[in-house]
């Protein structure tokens, strides 16, 4: 089993094997780290020609395409279909993501959405209602403000230039990142965020920026800026926008040493309403059965995997991490119950994905080139912010950039 998984989320991981291996005597998974999610895939892909694959894999949401195309996998639909396996209490919106050509390909595994982190006891001191974080990018441009000029804070929100947010607010408007309906409908033959939403998105942003009211806080490195959330936990900036799989370690971090109390809110959006018409996507990652594997341990995968979905093991993958489990029944687990209790900041994320309606703007895209898109798209947000390039002309490049990939995908791996 190769997985992405470093750190406390590595931890976790290692103990949901352990306690498998303990479980029963047929099988023993063998859990390798490769690296973040890029490296991991890398090492995949250099691993296909000489049949060096593990038999599961851990990977990010942005190489579903990729990796049904490459034609490399035991679709999860398979298994599902022969055990006539109940998929009924898995979350609709994380099957929706990973669901191409009406088969699940992979089975969800560690699932995340975007969520406002905000300091409460900041809120306060600034005049703000610590109860009620900022839902509009209006609302958030005046309580950086405010946290700023009364609270004393270096900034207000500290922004990262991360491709995955961009996508986010793509889908909070409503809006598709590709054409045929994010590659849903049809696959992608072009990149369709060039818009007027888009050229807003990032005139807030370089306002708070140019204002002094945001820090940059830099790009997104393959898997994981830090700064913001340093930024945030030393209280130099009052918000930051990150995964809820950062929730556990924020709030060790914070309240757990007795600093202040930390706050979440969904993902802001453009105006109100939007939050009646659309949402986020699910983040994360999946795991896929490689078919060149021998039978035996592709069995063997599907047996860990429905073991690593069961709700005691997504409860406490829950509890562990800030990812949110994968079926609902995950969440009346007495542990989850138990730490929502204790800290209500870890309901946020499953309100927001059960309210987010199911479409294929919220599907999210369908790129094979998702890897290097989100990369364009991540120098471009820093080159504005920079004052390098003007907003429409980064964004006119982007989607130029993104629709030769797309086509010079289309025409060498086909897509399925």
């Amino acid at each position: 089993f190769w997985h992405a998984m470093g750190g406390t989320n590595g931890e976790a991981v290692q103990k949901m094997v352990d306690d498998f291996n303990a479980s029963q005597d047929k099988y023993v998974v063998e859990a390798t780290y490769q690296g973040n999610y890029d490296n991991s895939l890398a090492k995949l892909r250099a691993g296909l020609a000489t049949k060096d694959v593990p038999t599961l894999m851990q990977v990010y949401d942005i190489g579903t395409r990729l990796m049904t195309d490459l034609d490399v996998v035991t679709p999860m639909q398979k298994f599902i279909d022969a055990e006539k396996y109940d998929v009924s209490d898995l979350e609709p919106a994380v099957l929706n993501y990973y669901t191409v050509n009406k088969q699940l390909q992979s089975m969800p595994f560690n699932t995340s959405g975007p969520i406002l982190y905000y300091n409460k006891d900041a809120f306060t001191k600034a005049g703000l209602d610590p109860e009620k974080p900022p839902r509009t990018w209006a609302e958030v441009a005046t309580a950086a403000k405010a946290l700023k000029e009364k609270a004393g804070m270096e900034c207000g929100v500290a922004l990262i230039w991360y491709g995955w947010f961009f996508e986010q607010w793509q889908a909070t408007g409503g809006n598709f990142y590709a054409d045929n309906e994010n590659g849903r409908a049809a696959p992608a033959t072009k990149a369709a965020f060039n818009t007027q939403y888009s050229q807003d998105l990032l005139k807030w942003m370089k306002d708070m920026i140019d204002n002094g009211t945001a820090c940059n806080a830099g790009r997104n490195a393959a898997g994981g800026s830090d700064a913001a959330q340093t930024a945030f936990e030393q209280q130099k900036a009052g918000m930051f926008i990150e995964s809820t799989a950062r929730l556990r370690r924020v709030v060790d971090n914070t309240e757990g040493k007795g600093l202040f109390k930390v706050g979440t809110g969904w993902m802001p959006r453009q105006k109100a309403e939007d939050y009646d018409k659309a949402g986020t996507i699910i983040g994360g990652a999946s795991l896929w059965a490689l078919k060149d594997r021998p039978q035996e341990e592709q069995q063997g995968a599907w047996e860990f995997i429905k073991y690593v979905a069961a709700a005691p093991q997504q409860a406490q993958w829950h509890v562990g991490t800030g990812y949110y489990p994968i079926r609902k029944s995950g969440y009346d687990d007495p542990k989850a119950i138990e730490w929502r209790t204790k800290y209500p900041q870890f309901n946020t994320a499953r309100e927001q994905l059960q309210k987010s309606p199911i479409n294929n703007a919220t599907a999210g895209a369908l790129l094979g080139v998702f890897p290097s898109a989100r990369q364009t798209i991540e120098k471009g947000m820093e080159d504005i912010m920079l004052g390098k390039v003007q907003i429409p002309a980064m964004l006119e490049g982007a989607a130029s950039s993104v629709t030769k990939e797309v086509e010079t995908y289309n025409r060498t791996i086909r897509p399925r």
